[in-house]
């Protein structure tokens, strides 16, 4: 499918969402005091507020016009909200408070009565493989001692596994067979297996192109299962695995922003030159997602590199002051991170003076962030090595907050900051630094 036909497949396929689904959800939840009840949205990895609706004193509220079908979470909060399954129908909901939770009810709604099916369907098949995966356990070093009886346990359970996957997609096929047009059979069309299955039609045309995949997390596991299945875990193969499922994408579609973001948090436990790549085609290829803003503080930071903005910092100078970074915008800035209690940071110190009595009257400062503990041993350190720039520190060592982002695992450490705040030079030290404070002031 050429790239003009996959995206006006997707622009018709959302123009038919958006144009003719408009449900509404209303409700009762009887002693409550909160003024507002919120509904969530799923969208891949992520929960983000889709509306937010008024309670009155009677504890009643209503959304309308929800635009889409999918799973969403109803609530005060996130973490004690309800799972709910908003399909091609008006949904009326009760509960009361305390509670809300287990007393929570659905009136008269096919969809989440079927999704409460499916629940339960694939509840007891992860039971029973868990219960396989602990006698598998418990051949932990027998096929060293015991390999042909090793050999037999597994093959045992390998086909007690193979015959539990072939009853739960029947289960999940007879679902979707007998309630073609509801969002909850579409959810378990997405996690039958077939036996035919390969990495190369591993992938469906819905996978690629329907947008109401997105809207749990369907497509986002499917990505994730079949990374572990069919790649290498190697930066060469990950890269081409990818690469290649990006191309079946539409791009801008909310399928392409899924698979992003499923890589991303499977990726997520590495650093790696590929891992920063996706979190940077991601950021430019959708600017402005609000999933993206709630997925990238969960995710692992990587350090900031040459080229990248550097990160603000807010903390307090040694008066107590709090003075940020992005103050100094508009100059060159060393950030430097030392403390008073390293010998090669206070060796590197004179260096650092030099520098900046040479630059500071053209356009040079220094942001010092101390790793230290001790206020007298920091203030100490600072007058001894007479360092007369900006200081600053949370005097809590390596436990410093500005560490979670800057992940500055030996000092000292300097990042050179240009003038449009972005990281022109990591660890410049002695001649290095003046070097490229040459270039970037000149002397004249």
């Amino acid at each position: 499918m050429s790239l003009i036909k996959s995206f006006t497949f997707y622009f018709l396929s959302m123009l038919a969402l958006s144009t003719s689904f408009a449900a509404s959800l209303k409700g009762t939840i009887k002693n409550n005091t909160s003024k507002k009840i919120y509904l969530y949205e799923f969208f891949g990895d992520v929960l983000v507020m889709y509306d937010s609706a008024n309670v009155n004193k009677n504890g009643n509220f209503q959304f309308e016009k929800i635009s889409y079908r999918g799973l969403y979470k109803l609530g005060f909060n996130p973490d004690s909200a309800i799972i709910i399954v908003i399909g091609n129908e008006d949904l009326e909901v009760s509960g009361q408070l305390p509670g809300y939770v287990k007393n929570f009810k659905i009136k008269n709604s096919e969809e989440n009565i079927l999704f409460k099916e499916y629940l339960g369907i694939s509840g007891s098949f992860a039971s029973k493989v868990t219960a396989l995966q602990k006698q598998f356990d418990q051949t932990a070093g027998m096929a060293e001692t015991n390999p042909d009886q090793y050999n037999k346990i597994v093959s045992e359970l390998r086909l007690r596994y193979d015959s539990l996957l072939k009853s739960r997609n029947k289960s999940y096929s007879n679902l979707e067979a007998k309630n073609p047009s509801t969002f909850t059979a579409k959810v378990a069309g997405s996690y039958i297996s077939a036996d035919t299955v390969k990495a190369g039609n591993y992938f469906t045309k819905a996978d690629l192109t329907d947008p109401e995949l997105t809207k749990g997390d369907m497509l986002s596991n499917k990505i994730k299962t079949y990374f572990q299945l069919y790649v290498q875990p190697q930066e060469q193969a990950l890269a081409s695995a990818v690469n290649d499922l990006l191309l079946k994408m539409p791009y801008g579609s909310p399928n392409r922003e899924v698979t992003l973001m499923s890589i991303l948090v499977l990726f997520n436990q590495f650093t790696s030159p590929l891992n920063k790549q996706i979190k940077t085609q991601y950021k430019a290829e959708y600017p402005n997602s609000r999933y993206a803003k709630a997925l990238f503080p969960q995710l692992k930071q990587d350090a900031p590199d040459v080229g990248d903005d550097a990160p603000n910092i807010i903390m307090k100078d040694t008066l107590g002051k709090t003075v940020s970074l992005e103050s100094f915008k508009g100059k060159v800035v060393l950030i430097d991170f030392w403390a008073s209690w390293c010998g090669p940071c206070r060796m590197e110190n004179p260096n650092v003076v030099r520098a900046y009595k040479k630059y500071k009257d053209k356009g040079f400062t220094i942001y010092s962030v101390s790793l230290d503990n001790s206020k007298d041993k920091w203030l100490a350190a600072i007058k001894k090595d007479h360092l007369t720039w900006t200081h600053v520190s949370d005097l809590k060592g390596w436990e410093t907050s500005v560490n979670k982002v800057y992940q500055v695992t030996g000092i000292p450490a300097t990042f050179l900051v240009g003038k449009d705040g972005k990281i022109v030079g990591k660890n410049l030290r002695g001649p290095a630094l003046d070097e490229m404070l040459e270039k970037l002031l000149g002397t004249n």
